[in-house]
């Protein structure tokens, strides 16, 4: 089982787009959560890229940055295949299932 549960805030606005133009594909989101863990006394954020599919990337729309949100969903260091060969790999972080806030 894949299984990943993070806690954390909005780095940003998420970003809401349609896989087409017309609006009559997917709906998908973008956004970082800010993780934050303590080690040896001394508090380490992480920053975890999320991607959110159909109606749940619908609904992130009404999240704002700073919002405390629950991101549960699989892992997945998959690289992006749109990614030029001149930059670095690019890493989604997450597919999120499901989340509450």
């Amino acid at each position: 089982m894949n299984q990943t549960t993070l806690i954390g805030r909005l780095t940003a606005d998420p970003v809401v787009r349609n896989t087409k133009p017309d609006g009559t594909g997917k709906a998908v989101a973008n956004f970082t959560v800010a993780v934050n863990r303590m080690k040896n006394n001394e508090q380490i954020t992480k920053f975890i890229k999320v991607v959110a599919w159909g109606n749940l990337a619908a609904s992130t729309s009404a999240l704002t940055k700073g919002t405390a949100v629950v991101v549960i969903g699989e892992f997945d260091d998959t690289p992006q295949d749109f990614c030029a060969p001149a930059c670095e790999a690019l890493y989604r972080s997450y597919l999120m299932k499901r989340a509450g806030s």
